[in-house]
């Protein structure tokens, strides 16, 4: 999954507005944490195991959780408004502390911030 299909950008007038799917940005931060967690644990060693058990181990490319975050927040420098989608998404935690801070740093640059319910950006 790319970062573009959790970041749609569309205009108002002259303003840019970039929709963000919190759902899909969730999804993508919990890939990016077990990709991690795997190459922590250094997949593919062979002890205690002879060398021909199993199979090798997956390999998936996948960015990191800082990089997911920091080129959205280059992406967002594009933005007049981000529509934020689907907020139930936004649990408490690590991810929830990374996005606040991509808000404050968005609303720091004279960005507008909207919350929405759903993804047809209808809702309060």
């Amino acid at each position: 999954m790319n970062r573009r299909e959790f970041l749609l950008l569309k205009t108002e007038g002259r303003k840019r507005v970039f929709e963000l799917s919190c759902e899909q940005l969730y999804m993508q931060y919990i890939d990016a944490q077990s990709a991690a967690k795997r190459r922590s644990e250094k997949i593919g060693t062979v002890t205690g195991s002879p060398w021909w058990s199993g199979e090798p181990p997956a390999s998936m490319d996948s960015l990191d959780v800082d990089e997911i975050f920091g080129d959205l927040d280059s992406d967002l420098t594009d933005a007049d408004i981000l529509r934020v989608l689907d907020r139930d998404w936004l649990v408490s935690g690590e991810f929830r502390k990374r996005f606040d801070t991509l808000l404050a740093s968005f609303r720091a640059r004279g960005g507008q911030v909207q919350f929405s319910r759903d993804k047809l950006g209808i809702g309060p």
